[in-house]
């Protein structure tokens, strides 16, 4: 019972979700909202860097709404109101960092759109190789086959981004609800053209989803390998205990045995006992007065020996 109450009084072990949480808004912040010159220039100039800030972010509101979902189960009602304000702390600040990324999107879009057109311009250009005669221009099957090689690929290209589209529906739906801020930002940045960058988060979050759903299989694998080890255990255990209690019946089984020997060799023992005493005085109580009899006749016989016969002369 002291086991029970002194492990029933320690802390309550610390939520990882909200501490990963946590720690992931930090450095979000420190990329977003508090870069140095390299980092600001790098997310402007890359794409791949913005959408892998956009992925944390993502993975930040999963861990929000993760949250939002546990956070009914709390019992005690102090700790329950610091959680709400907790997460309405956290949501604004995913806010505020969701309204940075897409103006660092659009930015970056920008940025895209003046190198494509600065690269348009250098293209537009007369190159040394075009004043060369007509011997060098390819043939007229060569060019059409390039086309249509990419023609498909840009086919194949759209297909898997439609498909990663719609894998990321069902998480982007449950976070629109949880964060209509970055809704509104999204629908703001379709108007304006920014949607090659949404197609790439969504692609993006695919396999971060693809990635989650693994470690929570292997974490399911590994607790049901756990169980069954203890299962096992508890098994092997409960088989010793069972053949313990066997072995000990058995030499109860045998204790009882030598008692019930012990009672009859009592038995026995007193029997003889009674016979001995039976055997030294005589045959009962019968002999036990005849023998009185006699000793009193004897005393009295020797009485009268010393006593009268001296008197008697003949």
């Amino acid at each position: 019972m002291a086991r029970l109450s002194t492990s029933g009084a320690r802390a309550p072990a610390p939520d990882h979700t909200s501490l990963n949480l946590t720690r992931l808004i930090s450095r979000l912040q420190n990329t977003l909202l508090e870069p140095d010159a390299e980092t600001s220039h790098r997310l402007r100039a890359s794409g791949f860097e913005r959408r892998k800030v956009g992925a944390n972010l993502e993975y930040a509101k999963t861990l929000l709404l993760r949250l939002g979902q546990e956070s009914p189960n709390v019992k005690p009602q102090p700790n329950k109101q610091d959680a709400q304000s907790d997460l309405q702390t956290k949501k604004q600040q995913l806010d505020a960092l969701d309204a940075r990324l897409h103006e660092l999107n659009a930015a970056g879009q920008e940025y895209d759109d003046n190198a494509s057109s600065e690269g348009e311009d250098l293209l537009g250009e007369d190159t040394p190789s075009e004043s060369v005669g007509d011997s060098h221009t390819p043939a007229a099957g060569d060019t059409t086959d390039d086309d249509d090689a990419d023609y498909q690929q840009i086919l194949s290209e759209r297909r898997a981004a439609a498909q990663a589209t719609q894998t990321a529906s069902q998480p982007q739906n449950a976070r629109d609800e949880l964060f209509p801020s970055s809704l509104r930002a999204r629908h703001g940045d379709a108007s304006v053209g920014v949607d090659t960058a949404q197609t790439t988060s969504s692609s993006t979050s695919a396999p971060i989803t693809e990635a989650l759903m693994k470690h929570h299989r292997a974490e399911q694998e590994e607790l049901t390998t756990s169980l069954l080890s203890m299962a096992q255990a508890l098994k092997a255990s409960s088989q010793s205990f069972s053949q313990t209690l066997e072995s000990e019946k058995e030499t109860v089984d045998r204790a009882g045995e030598g008692l019930d020997r012990n009672v009859t060799g009592m038995e026995a023992a007193s029997k003889r006992m009674g016979y001995l005493r039976k055997m030294s005085e005589g045959k009962g109580w019968w002999g036990r007065m005849m023998l009185y009899a006699w000793i009193f006749g004897l005393m009295f016989a020797a009485f009268f020996i010393v006593a009268f016969m001296p008197k008697l002369r003949f």
